[in-house]
């Protein structure tokens, strides 16, 4: 239960909450906490992780869609093919959701992105915040350390099946469903190492 107030404590510290909270985004917390609470039990019983599955969302008509932008970038594209025909198999909506796919992928996997907001990467006119504070990067890192030396492997499977699906949105739409994670992986640190 200790584990369990020091993750809630966590994420309820973190800018992350704070800005979903200002946004207005209460189904987020919402489903912040419940993720938080699912996964904490999955802990000891690794088959309540199931559960956790659920609250990813998936939304294919957001999968799905282009940008009339992106459509006319992937047309102008296939004109610099001197045949139509290739520019048609190497440039297509496949190979567009494949760099959308990859694109987010790898932005959710940053750690730059949770921790650093994003620096040395500002942007002008982008306003960039951290989402989980500095000092608990090392926590972070402690927790992941024990989870893998003690072979509890359910926080790691939420965290790949969630970032897997979530990177077929864009940006960080649905990023907060990560939280949990972080939350309970610096939580873990602190009670085990501490001790």
């Amino acid at each position: 239960m200790a584990l369990l107030i020091l993750a809630f404590t966590i994420t309820f510290i973190s800018p992350w909450t704070w800005r979903l909270f200002k946004d207005g985004n209460y189904l987020a917390l919402v489903e912040i906490v419940a993720l938080t609470v699912i996964l904490f039990a999955s802990l000891k019983k690794p088959k309540v992780m199931l559960l956790a599955l659920l609250f990813i969302p998936l939304s294919i008509p957001t999968i799905f869609s282009f940008k009339p932008a992106e459509l006319f970038m992937l047309n102008e594209r296939r004109s610099e093919y001197p045949n139509a025909l290739m520019g048609k198999m190497f440039e297509n909506k496949i190979t567009q959701y494949f760099y959308h796919y990859q694109t987010n992928l790898f932005y959710n996997l940053d750690l730059n992105y949770y921790f650093f907001a994003s620096h040395p990467r500002e942007r002008a006119g982008y306003s960039e915040f951290n989402r989980l504070s500095l000092w608990l990067l090392p926590f972070f890192l402690g927790g992941l350390y024990w989870q893998v030396t003690h072979r509890k492997y359910q926080l790691l499977v939420y965290f790949f099946s969630a970032l897997l699906i979530i990177s077929f949105f864009s940006g960080d739409q649905y990023s907060f469903l990560l939280l949990p994670f972080f939350s309970l992986s610096s939580a873990l640190c602190i009670k085990y190492f501490s001790a």
